[in-house]
């Protein structure tokens, strides 16, 4: 929440509020759908994390098409590396957050922000650049999301990506080395006796 008062608040006075809400939502949606690909099956993925890691990365975005007008870029740079660090972490707490989606939030976010963000142009050369930039970074979001929702269709979406996994899941003997369902069933009987009292 904090996270989407503060930074979100900034980006979307700087994006404008149409492309910011693009942006949250290509995000969130792109994370889940990553996460639902190739993630391991019945570990739930809810929240809007994915949304809030596309946000960090138009943060980004913001400081490299800024660099010269920033003060500490470096320093700003290296606490968005850090804040995205830690957040990629927290996706390998077990059974609990959903790390792909957070990978693909920020990934979407990077794609959305290059293609959104306004930028600084000094000179002809810098914005045939940036506009260069925009329209690969289109087809990649084009192509990320058509690819990713059609592979989700498929028998076995892992099997596109069987690696990918264990961007989301250290492998240990309580979760069968990420090769586990992440559901626990257990089998019981249950046997019941009826009498009949006629009188």
């Amino acid at each position: 929440m904090l996270a989407q008062i503060t930074a979100a608040a900034q980006v979307e006075r700087e994006m404008g509020t149409i492309p910011f809400l693009i942006t949250y939502t290509l995000g969130g949606i792109y994370g889940f759908v990553l996460g639902g690909n190739f993630s391991r099956v019945g570990v739930p993925s809810v929240g809007a994390s994915g949304a809030l890691f596309a946000t960090n990365a138009c943060v980004l975005v913001d400081l490299v098409l800024h660099w010269r007008y920033e003060e500490r870029p470096k320093l700003k740079a290296f606490l968005l590396f850090l804040e995205f660090a830690i957040g990629f972490a927290i996706g390998y707490i077990p059974n609990a957050v959903d790390g792909l989606a957070h990978l693909g939030g920020w990934a979407m976010g990077i794609l959305c922000g290059i293609i959104l963000y306004p930028s600084i142009s000094e000179t002809n050369r810098h914005k045939y650049i940036v506009w260069g930039c925009r329209v690969v970074a289109l087809v990649l979001v084009i192509v990320a999301m058509v690819t990713t929702i059609k592979n989700f269709y498929t028998d076995d979406p892992n099997a596109a990506c069987e690696w990918c996994k264990f961007l989301s899941c250290i492998p240990t003997s309580s979760n069968e080395h990420c090769t586990g369902t992440g559901i626990t069933t257990t089998n019981s009987t249950t046997t019941t006796k009826r009498s009949w009292d006629l009188f």
